[in-house]
């Protein structure tokens, strides 16, 4: 018989790679079988709306207008959100509401080491992680009614607090200026948590030899997390980080339920400039417009993201 020697770094030839992938499914069968309705059922969930949403973006379809014959216009509708000024402000807007993950990063980096380390000298350490998980629990619309009238004026428990401080003229909603930093600090208290607990499971999961050997080295508490656990935990701190800015661009309920994008359009990101030309100028080829170019940049951001984490596990690995 006659055998077939591969070199490293050669690629198999078809036919042993076509004998790979039947043994494969030969052997693996049944669970195939029993994953693939689940698959197909992901499948048409996903990629027919996507394509509809495609299709209808290259379209002048409005909602008004039901029974008017489908009319293509090619790139027009994305040509009019890059020459749109309003649509290069939610752009803007979005940066600012984004760059708020940077700061939720680093408190939920900060508390899950803090919370790691201390976990056998605090009693009841799991008293405080139930308080810290309560804002993930409340619903985003909820959450956004809630801090209205927080954040409300004359009436608000955040504008008693700024006069009994001697800051009275702060009008955290009603200023185009101030509105946007009263979302991201709304955001960072909601899904601060939520980086916190991926990191702080993740940092259950290292090994303790490294930490023992430092331990006896003498290293600082600076040093062990510098050299040690933040190079570990770098793989987690980024899947946190990207699920995190993947989930940013469901911001529409707190945002809507505390301004509905206003003052003067001051808290308008992208989601809620969507929401808009869906739903109050029933244009809903700009709309499927706006959502396809979103897709695009979450992708494009989440395969830059994933390279990175790829190449640090390998060179962990």
């Amino acid at each position: 018989m006659k055998m077939i020697k591969i070199k490293a770094g050669e690629l198999a030839p078809p036919s042993i790679k076509s004998k790979t992938a039947n043994s494969f499914i030969r052997n693996n069968w049944r669970p195939i079988a029993l994953i693939s309705p689940t698959i197909i059922y992901l499948m048409l969930i996903t990629l027919f709306p996507i394509i509809n949403t495609v299709d209808l973006s290259f379209q002048n379809v409005y909602l008004t207008q039901q029974f008017k014959p489908i009319e293509y216009i090619g790139l027009k509708n994305y040509s009019e959100f890059l020459s749109s000024r309003e649509a290069h402000d939610a752009m803007i807007k979005t940066l600012i509401y984004l760059s708020g993950i940077i700061i939720q990063v680093i408190l939920g980096v900060a508390l899950a080491v803090l919370m790691n380390h201390y976990t056998s000298h605090i009693k009841g350490i799991g008293v405080y992680r139930v308080l810290l998980s309560l804002p993930i629990f409340v619903t985003p619309f909820v959450s956004g009614i809630l801090w209205r009238y927080m954040f409300g004026y004359e009436f608000g428990l955040i504008y008693h607090i700024g006069s009994f401080l001697g800051l009275e003229n702060i009008l955290w909603l009603q200023s185009s200026s101030l509105v946007m930093l009263t979302v991201v600090i709304v955001d960072i208290w909601q899904w601060t948590p939520f980086i916190f607990f991926i990191v702080y499971a993740g940092l259950q999961g290292l090994p303790k030899e490294p930490y023992e050997a430092a331990y006896v080295d003498g290293a600082s508490h600076w040093k062990t997390f510098r050299y040690l656990t933040l190079p570990m935990a770098l793989p987690i701190i980024t899947l946190a980080a990207m699920l995190r800015f993947i989930l940013s661009f469901q911001a529409f309920d707190t945002i809507w339920a505390m301004t509905q994008g206003g003052p003067a359009n001051g808290s308008q990101i992208l989601p809620v400039y969507l929401f808009k030309a869906a739903f109050s100028t029933f244009n809903t080829s700009y709309a499927s417009a706006i959502a396809v170019l979103i897709l695009v940049f979450i992708i494009i951001i989440g395969q830059s993201i994933g390279k990175l984490l790829s190449k640090e596990v390998n060179r962990q690995g």
